[in-house]
């Protein structure tokens, strides 16, 4: 899917909200900073924690939808200059979502990538649903 706009889950004051278009890993999302800043070590404060709330809130989210074995997290800035913050939920087992059966081919190694980019942009835009109306349900968190 071209349009990364159209995978917008949710929007924070310092963060937005993506399911990211490999879903080679079910429920791949990240969150992508909306300052100058560069460096995860550099930004205020505040987006520090508004970060970890609505990485705990992700978090639980995908755990009820998907019911990963573990998460990976990473904030590389190798390929795309700008601070961002991949959530991957990783899976010992296979899952099904739409009839459509995500093997974590590497579990217990690092996520290379790649696994999800021939899945059709309807599906997408379902694990999209899923996620939002799941993520969007838990009620407002309590002020940071």
């Amino acid at each position: 899917m071209e349009d990364f706009q159209q995978l917008k889950i949710s929007s924070g004051e310092y963060w937005d909200l993506f399911l990211h278009a490999d879903q080679g890993l079910l429920g791949r999302c990240y969150f992508w900073y909306k300052g100058e800043e560069k460096d995860l070590m550099d930004i205020p404060e505040m987006a520090t924690l508004e970060l970890r709330a609505n990485g705990a809130r992700l978090k639980k989210t995908l755990e009820e939808l998907f019911q990963p074995h573990c998460f990976n997290y990473q904030s590389l800035n190798m390929r795309t200059p700008h601070l961002h913050f991949h959530v991957l939920p990783r899976y010992g087992t296979e899952r099904k979502f739409e009839g459509i059966t995500f093997t974590d081919e590497n579990f217990g190694y690092i996520y290379r990538g790649g696994g999800g980019a021939l899945l059709d942009p309807s599906i997408l835009v379902k694990i999209r649903d899923a996620v939002a109306e799941k993520y969007l349900g838990l009620g407002r968190l309590p002020p940071i």
